[in-house]
């Protein structure tokens, strides 16, 4: 999955900086490489999620979140920044609490 959000990255990418006559070889780039760390991240949640009894609507609102952030990012390209900062920031904290959340079963060993 997070190959196909690559290539799709890489195209939108590609063409939406061609189309605002930026770079478009570094655009395609940097998209595709943040496209991919998206999908890894969310799939966690998702996956997450789908433990603790989520429905399938959560992947229909992942998608269209998805096509939400790539139309605002080809709107204001400094929306891409800051949501590539709010998706390391996420999977930080996911990571750091990984540990904590399973301290309560470790105290009754």
């Amino acid at each position: 999955m997070s190959v196909l959000s690559a290539v799709i990255g890489l195209a939108v990418g590609y063409f939406g900086a061609s189309a605002l006559g930026g770079g478009a070889f570094l655009g395609a780039v940097f998209s595709a490489l943040a496209a991919a760390f998206g999908c890894a991240v969310f799939s966690d949640v998702r996956a997450g999620a789908n433990r603790r009894g989520a429905t399938a609507v959560l992947g229909l609102g992942f998608v269209i979140g998805a096509l939400v952030v790539a139309g605002l990012t080809l709107i204001l390209p400094i929306l891409g920044l800051l949501f590539l900062i709010a998706v390391v920031w996420l999977a930080v904290t996911r990571n750091r609490r990984r540990p904590e959340k399973h301290a309560g079963l470790r105290v009754l060993r």
